[in-house]
This record gives structure tokens, sequence and C-alpha cells, in this order.
């Protein structure tokens, strides 16, 4: 593609990643729930907002898990053997 021909993307319409799907969100009020690394203090982050804890300042934040559940498919054939080794005794 040449220079003359390229168009910056905008901002507000997404963009398409891979497999065709549209990524991003429309709203900037989405937040996000942190953990300081200093002082285990929670911190909501919105997109733009500084990476910085609100109490003490540390510039070290961890995701939170997330809370839905998550179901694991264990196939039949490792079922029946013990993967993990002996469990308990």
């Amino acid at each position: 593609m040449s220079r003359e021909t390229y168009q910056v993307p905008t901002g507000q319409t997404g963009y398409t990643g891979a497999g065709g799907v549209v990524e991003g969100t429309t709203s900037d009020s989405v937040s996000v729930t942190y953990v300081c690394g200093d002082c285990n203090s929670r911190v909501s982050m919105k997109r733009g907002d500084q990476i910085r804890c609100k109490e003490c300042g540390h510039r070290v934040l961890y995701k939170e898990r997330t809370k839905r559940f998550v179901a694991v498919c264990i196939p039949p054939s490792l079922q029946a053997t013990n993967v993990l080794g002996p469990v308990g005794n």
C-alpha cells in the first residue's frame, strides 16, 4: 500500500482484529479494578488514567481475577489416568 492511499483509522469505529471481530468499546465509562503491589488497596481505573495507586503513588498494579465462572472440560481419556500424580495420603 502506498503512502498516498493510506487512511488513518479513527478511534470511534473500533478496529477489526483477527477474524473480523470489531474490538474496542464505544464508551469510556468502563472501569477495571486493580490491586496495588505496595499497599494492597483497590484502585479503580478507566481508560486513559495514569497507572498509579491513588493511595501511595506506587506504579505496579495487578489486575484482579475475574468473578466469572470458568468451566474446564476434561476429556474422558484423561479422566481415567492420574495426570497430576498421587493425591493426598
